[in-house]
């Protein structure tokens, strides 16, 4: 349909570019590497160890991909059907390098090698780009966000293995205030000046790790972990709307504490004077937070033996600034990708 097709026999290196090159059959990727633009895909690729192939400018709209080598998801990536990864092997990867988007109702599954219900895996999707979705994103392994920012408007993200936020990533639960949920069977893993944003519902099975200079937002989202350790350079920041103690960080067992704490106040509620708020729960706590910044009047930290709460003074504490503004670091975000969501 217009394209044009090269073959470097010698570079083993294959690209298509421009027109529309539609995939309705099985492809191979047997050795080198392929680069595919302008591609809309309705059927199976299979990419073998050793080799890799990178989607640039593809509406994918069924079909499976196979990998035991490495695939690239490069620049713009749409999808309005359902997009199923399965790693064939362990040193399978999956890398979102550029801006993936899926419609309601899709799905983007990574699965488990050799087994058709991913039930087991050792591969890792990583998105270093922008991954939009208001589809379900469902991994059968480690998700990890590095240096980019995955966000959904509706859809649900489960994994069984670990989920790392790293690089000044950002993993956002719902930026328009519709529920969605992130559920991992392993551990939430937060570092290097990253963010986790929570308005639907968090549930990590095992520890959510706060590392230096990372941040856990719980706005009026619901958040349940196993177990916390937080950084000394790390925060905590939850917004308190209401006498509910559902809508915050609810630590099962341990909560080893540090770093900082910062409330915001809901503006539909009235924080009266010497009244207390809880801002966390936990099982056992070990430690306190260092600092404390709360927007209305706040007089104290108190920590007993299983939750955490705030007071309100009559005078504005002098243990941190006020926070007039929540999740500033938003704006760090390109205006057409937070566009997506509004």
């Amino acid at each position: 349909n217009g394209a044009m097709v090269g073959l470097n026999a010698t570079a083993n290196y294959l690209t298509v570019i421009g027109g529309q090159v539609y995939l309705n059959s099985a492809l191979t990727v047997q050795a080198g590497s392929a680069y595919f633009s302008g591609l809309a895909a309705q059927g199976a690729i299979t990419i073998q160890a050793g080799a890799n192939a990178t989607l640039d400018n593809v509406m994918w709209t069924a079909g499976k991909i196979n990998n035991t080598g490495n695939l690239i998801l490069s620049k713009t990536i749409q999808y309005a059907g359902d997009f199923y990864y399965y790693a064939t092997s362990t040193s399978a990867s999956l890398s979102a390098t550029g801006s993936v988007t899926a419609t309601d109702g899709s799905i983007f599954h990574f699965s488990g090698q050799g087994n058709a219900e991913g039930s087991y895996n050792n591969g890792t999707v990583s998105v270093e780009g922008s991954f939009a979705t208001s589809a379900d994103v469902n991994v059968d392994g480690v998700l990890q966000i590095a240096g980019g920012a995955l966000a959904t408007a509706k859809g649900n993200i489960k994994t069984t293995k670990d989920i790392i936020v790293t690089k000044s990533g950002m993993l956002i639960a719902a930026i328009n205030s519709t529920a969605m949920n992130i559920s991992t069977n392993a551990n939430l893993v937060v570092n290097a000046s990253s963010q986790v944003v929570v308005q639907g519902s968090l549930s990590v099975a095992s520890t959510t790790q706060l590392g230096a200079q990372s941040t856990l937002i719980v706005a009026k989202g619901y958040a349940t972990s196993t177990a916390l350790a937080m950084d000394a350079a790390s925060k905590y920041v939850v917004t308190v709307f209401s006498n509910t103690t559902s809508r915050v960080l609810n630590v099962i067992n341990n909560a080893r504490l540090s770093g900082s704490l910062e409330v915001d106040i809901d503006a539909s509620f009235t924080f009266g004077v010497g009244q207390t708020q809880t801002v966390m729960t936990y099982g056992a706590h070990a430690g306190t937070f260092a600092t404390f910044s709360i927007k209305r009047d706040p007089d104290s930290v108190n920590y007993g033996t299983k939750s955490a709460t705030v007071t309100r003074g009559t005078e504005s504490s002098s243990s941190g600034m006020e926070s007039d503004a929540f999740v500033p670091q938003l704006a760090i975000l390109p205006i057409a990708f937070l566009a997506y969501f509004f």
